[in-house]
């Protein structure tokens, strides 16, 4: 009512424009003259939804090429074409984002270029799996001392202490840890 009002007391509207239309009109010559704004910082209108994000089109690889994957990859690690094996481990990875051979394989070469960094994010993403998965596996502690590994050569000598110290604990055939203390006790 409030604007109806102040755009009567402003005069009639013409006659070929909407009433609405001539109210705006009213009220911006009523207003200060303000500069335009570019179209580009104004906010669409809300029944302008921005385009959907076209779906993924690369498709989920099958377990079965994933193994096919992970051992291509193998293979390349040991005849130390690690470029190539880079390739096939991240290929492995952007399929299953967890599998701890191919974070432990792409880890060693990132290692292998001095790359530490790297490497202990990847050790840090294969011990989570592996510690969840098979804490009492015998590649578990070897993921543990290899990231410590990775913290020694970052000079985290205090996480690194901490990582072998755990590795120890796990290891099933190791001096230390349960396994060793049982077979002590023998």
């Amino acid at each position: 009512d409030l604007f109806v009002k102040s755009a009567t007391a402003l005069g009639p509207a013409p006659a070929s424009v909407p009433v609405h239309t001539a109210q705006v009109e009213a009220m911006s010559a009523a207003s200060p003259v303000q500069a335009p704004v570019p179209a580009s910082s104004v906010a669409p209108p809300p029944s302008v939804a921005a385009p959907a994000k076209p779906a993924p089109t690369t498709a989920v690889a099958s377990a079965k090429e994933v193994k096919r994957l992970a051992a291509r990859g193998e293979e390349l690690f040991k005849e130390k074409q690690f470029r190539r094996a880079r390739v096939e481990f991240r290929a492995v990875l952007k399929a299953n984002g967890k599998h701890r051979a191919a974070l432990s394989r792409l880890a060693e070469i990132e290692m292998s270029c001095e790359r530490y960094d790297e490497a202990a994010e990847l050790l840090e993403e294969a011990c989570a799996a592996a510690r969840t998965a098979a804490p009492s596996s015998g590649t578990t502690p070897l993921l543990i001392a290899r990231l410590g590994d990775a913290r020694m050569e970052l000079g985290e000598v205090r996480e690194a202490v901490l990582l072998y110290k755990e590795a120890v604990e796990l290891c099933p055939e190791g001096e230390g840890g349960t396994a060793g203390e049982a077979r002590r006790a023998n």
